[in-house]
């Protein structure tokens, strides 16, 4: 439906869904960092290369965002669908790096579920972007929307659960700085959780300026 309103050449849903791919692909390098004899180091490489590569496509969308005359929606909502959207895959690498450099040896079970929801989260994400393209899918767009919501809601149950449990421990001074890590990954990733909940609410926010 937008697309035959764009100039030849401008395309912004390709750019949204070139950078969900991206956050899609590090997602699933989070979800392998309980495999045994993981290569941590390795793997915060591959995400540190998603990252850059989420970077190059928001710098693509916003520069053609500047040279499009017509666009499908609000010039604001586009750069902030973007950005957000790039903020999915910052986090990730964030959460891989202070993994790999703060020497974490063991994953907390925690953990697994997390990465397993953000991966998730992000697979739900594509759908719903894709809708975009053709507002007869607003129906599937609305299911997609109201399943992030629901994982933004999970994801706090399993922040509170991991901080529970790691504030429970007997407080040494090798268990206190494992807290301060382990408070800041799972922090981090309840916050790409946020950020799934926030495309969300701008592409509702699409619909139904549309509607």
């Amino acid at each position: 439906m937008f697309k035959r309103f764009l100039p030849k050449g401008t395309d912004f849903f390709d750019f949204f869904e070139d950078s969900i791919k991206i956050s899609i692909k590090a997602a699933k390098e989070l979800t392998r960092l309980d495999e045994p004899d993981i290569d941590m180091a390795e793997l915060a490489r591959i995400i540190k290369q998603y990252e850059h590569d989420a970077d190059i496509v928001t710098h693509r969308c916003i520069k053609a965002l500047r040279k499009t005359f017509i666009t499908p929606f609000d010039r604001t909502t586009i750069q902030n669908l973007i950005i957000k959207l790039d903020d999915i895959t910052d986090t990730i690498h964030e959460i891989a790096a202070i993994i790999n450099f703060s020497g974490i040896k063991e994953l907390r079970s925690e953990f697994s579920e997390f990465a397993k929801l953000i991966y998730e989260s992000c697979l739900v994400l594509s759908e719903a972007l894709h809708a975009m393209r053709n507002l007869k899918d607003e129906q599937k767009i609305q299911k997609a929307c109201i399943i992030l919501h629901r994982y933004e809601n999970d994801g706090d149950q399993i922040l509170r659960t991991a901080l529970k449990r790691l504030f429970d421990q007997t407080a040494t001074p090798e268990i206190i700085l494992d807290i301060i890590k382990w408070k800041e990954i799972f922090k981090k990733m309840e916050k790409v959780t946020d950020f799934c909940e926030d495309v969300a609410d701008i592409i509702q926010g699409v619909v139904l300026e549309a509607s």
